[in-house]
């Protein structure tokens, strides 16, 4: 994302001088994964991973990070404060602690930036929870994407970031995207978010040598029973499970809490997961219609044979 873009959607001079400093340093990283992560050799990976190590060190990043900490410490960004504290105990342990100065840490820790960068883009919104939000006509949309730290370059994560753009100048609809989720920020943001209207799952699930299919958080893969059993306090007017065998993962079943679930049979390629969601979504922002938007998906859907699923 570009700096003036990104200051732009920030809408918050109190958080503008305290983020900035982070923005500048990481989100360079964000597009240069792919590279990193094409990288066969150790060698040049050690030698990265050092890189970036000296770079944390050299700008003070870990103390930019603590001053942002104590910015959110308040009642009012509970929200912010979860990421903004999963960022800085990533970063403190890859500093600090030579067996976690690896690649993966260091991906975790791009993700974890991501979260906090992305969320304060939704702060306005956010506050508007304490006034009572969503009300009539207004939704919340719960976007995740779940990536593989050993080998992906993030493309989930533009999915995710596709749809809050798609809402960025939607006064009804507020997206809280978490970026490689893990179990325990899930879990957290369903506590914390009583009204949740649209859940969307993007990115990695899980085949078990038996066959059986989970999804696959950062942390930990979860069943369909546990995932259900967590998200069951919450109804949804959508559920979006746009990752491989997600219809497998349910169980050939629909999601109970859920007035409409999208689910996709067997592997889907990252290019045609995107695009759905995206013309899905499209029609979800002018409409709000969720069957027009899955039927104007579908039409535009280039997957032969297509296998998407409603229920």
């Amino acid at each position: 994302m570009e700096k003036e873009t990104f200051r732009e959607r920030l809408k918050s001079p109190e958080f503008e001088a305290v983020i900035l400093p982070i923005f500048d340093f990481f989100e360079p990283f964000i597009h240069q994964e792919s590279k990193f992560n094409e990288s066969e050799d150790e060698n040049d990976s050690d030698e990265s991973v050092l890189k970036y190590y000296q770079m944390l060190v050299e700008q003070n990043i870990r103390e930019s990070i603590s001053v942002l900490r104590k910015k959110v410490s308040s009642k009012d960004y509970v929200a912010m404060r979860s990421f903004v504290l999963s960022l800085q105990q990533n970063t403190i342990q890859f500093l600090t602690n030579e067996k976690y100065r690896t690649k993966v840490k260091w991906k975790k820790i791009l993700n974890s930036y991501i979260n906090v960068s992305r969320i304060f883009l939704e702060n306005e919104k956010l506050q508007l929870l304490h006034d009572g939000f969503p009300g009539v006509g207004q939704q919340v949309v719960l976007a995740i994407s779940l990536i593989d730290l050993q080998e992906d370059n993030i493309k989930a994560n533009d999915e995710i970031q596709n749809i809050c753009d798609l809402f960025a100048n939607d006064p009804n609809v507020m997206v809280v995207p978490i970026h490689g989720c893990s179990t325990d920020v899930f879990r957290t943001i369903l506590d914390r978010f009583p009204v949740l209207n649209i859940i969307h799952l993007a990115g990695h699930t899980y085949t078990k040598p038996n066959g059986e299919i989970l999804l696959s958080f950062v942390d930990s893969n979860i069943t369909f029973i546990k995932f259900s059993n967590w998200i069951s306090n919450h109804r949804f007017y959508c559920s979006f499970l746009n990752c491989c065998s997600t219809l497998e993962f349910a169980l050939y079943s629909r999601l109970q809490n859920s007035n409409f679930s999208i689910f996709h049979r067997g592997i889907v390629e990252s290019s045609i997961a995107y695009e759905f969601s995206e013309h899905f979504y499209k029609v979800i922002q002018i409409s709000g219609d969720f069957n027009q938007a899955w039927e104007l998906a579908v039409a535009n859907c280039t997957e032969v044979p297509l296998n998407y699923v409603n229920c």
